[in-house]
């Protein structure tokens, strides 16, 4: 049985959240790294500091044009922002 897109699925959930906590955590180490606030990130991703800040705190998922132009801001790759943490 195929599930409909737009029909609630409990995984499909969890694997959001899975993505924006390992997004929310790879992003502030990358921006550690580079030596930039998130006023500075924002900037350079032509994104409002409270738009990064929501990203940050796994509260808001961006486009994969957003963490496209994020990735190459902090010269890294889009794996390295989205991929589980090696902890």
């Amino acid at each position: 049985m195929a599930v409909k897109l737009n029909q609630y699925n409990p995984y499909n959930q969890y694997m959001e959240q899975e993505f924006r906590e390992n997004l929310a955590h790879n992003l502030k180490i990358e921006r550690a790294k580079s030596r930039l606030t998130q006023e500075k990130l924002a900037e350079l991703a032509f994104v409002s500091p409270k738009h990064i800040t929501k990203i940050e705190s796994a509260k808001s998922t961006p486009s994969v044009y957003l963490v496209h132009r994020l990735a190459k801001v902090l010269n890294t790759t889009i794996d390295n922002l989205v991929n589980k943490p090696n902890v």
